[in-house]
């Protein structure tokens, strides 16, 4: 039996359309370094800023400035070691937001507002007013990455207007596979490319309103200074040539196939978080009574089935997830939670089936 992938949260395995824009540019077998002036920099530059077009098009992004970085936590450091002040901002947020704003605020450089939440992980957004009075900045994903929970963007961007506040997006979970609705209160989005099926190591940053971002590491004039290092000319091509395909149309179908999953765990006594909330299509972030992650995430790969605990390894162990514990969750129920994700290969398949694949597995 074929390996079973359920972990396109993590990683979206290369699409055949950027696939074959890779093969194409790379069997070339010119130098891609857009910052030459000779002709075979200009031939790499031609193909990097028609990508960047191709990119802010499929944004529908109002502003005209994209920044090529290496992926999308290099993005989010890129606004947040330029911030300085008040900053607003969520603990269900990506590591590469509260980690960050966690680490500038233990040295003074800034003070966090933490917007409360709800068990299902939906920001209080009637407490956002409050919260952004006297701010500098604020920053939250488009959907969270573990829960799937699709966030109010209109209502932040809204609050964010009326209190004077810049809004920084990470849509990292939504960019290539949802139409992206960016309010116009938005002034700096985080995309990658990976996570819709693109190359693993570029993303970009959008910017608009005067937002001002500081490289994180000191170097050369690319990007306009703010990026410094030699542009991944192919890989932005790549990525422009699968979204030019609109593949997210394929990611939009999953609904009813995830729903037919967690429908069949729910069977065998499985609780699905955050089912309440709008979520995407594709996540189901599940605790499974009595189970315990680490044992459970072997049982399934053993079994051909890669899914994910939703947290970080280190030291050979799973810690529980910051996003769960801050539901709050608890540390036990925790650690009784795995993410399945969704990716455009399951869309017409029998989510029951998947289910009980899983099931049997977790029974072995």
């Amino acid at each position: 039996m074929s390996r079973l992938y359920l972990d396109h949260n993590a990683t979206s395995p290369l699409r055949p359309v950027a696939r074959g824009a890779l093969d194409a540019i790379l069997g070339e077998g010119r130098p891609l370094n857009a910052g030459s002036v000779h002709a075979e920099g200009q031939w790499a530059r031609t193909r990097l800023e028609r990508a960047r077009q191709m990119i802010l098009d499929a944004a529908g992004w109002s502003g005209d400035e994209l920044v090529f970085t290496a992926g999308a936590t290099e993005s989010n450091h890129l606004v947040i070691h330029a911030l300085k002040g008040v900053v607003v901002s969520s603990r269900l947020e990506h590591p590469s937001v509260v980690n960050p704003l966690e680490k500038l605020e233990a040295v003074g450089l800034l003070e966090c507002r933490w917007v409360p939440h709800d068990g299902e992980g939906r920001h209080d957004t009637a407490a956002l007013q409050d919260i952004l009075q006297g701010a500098d900045h604020a920053l939250v994903t488009a959907a969270n990455n573990e829960l799937g929970v699709v966030t109010d963007l209109a209502a932040w961007a809204g609050a964010c207007a009326v209190a004077g506040v810049p809004l920084h997006v990470d849509a990292s979970q939504v960019f290539g596979r949802l139409p992206l609705e960016l309010p116009d209160g938005v002034t700096s989005v985080t995309l990658s490319a990976h996570k819709a099926g693109g190359p693993v190591g570029v993303g970009a940053l959008l910017l608009r309103g005067g937002r001002v971002v500081h490289p994180v590491l000191p170097g050369g004039h690319q990007e306009r200074g703010r990026r410094p290092g030699t542009e991944n000319v192919a890989f932005a091509h790549a990525w422009a040539e699968l979204l030019r395909q609109r593949e997210d149309r394929l990611w939009q179908g999953l609904a009813p196939v995830r729903d037919a999953f967690e429908r069949r765990l729910e069977t065998a006594g499985a609780r699905v978080l955050a089912k309440a909330a709008p979520r995407l299509p594709n996540t189901s972030s599940v605790e499974f009574p009595g189970g315990d992650a680490e044992e459970m995430l072997m049982l399934l790969d053993l079994a051909g089935i890669a899914a994910s605990a939703g947290s970080a390894c280190s030291a050979g162990s799973i810690d529980p997830s910051p996003v769960l514990l801050a539901l709050p969750l608890g540390e036990e129920a925790a650690r009784r939670v795995l993410r399945f994700s969704l990716g455009p290969e399951h869309v017409g398949l029998a989510g029951d089936d998947l289910g009980l694949r899983v099931l049997r597995a977790l029974d072995a």
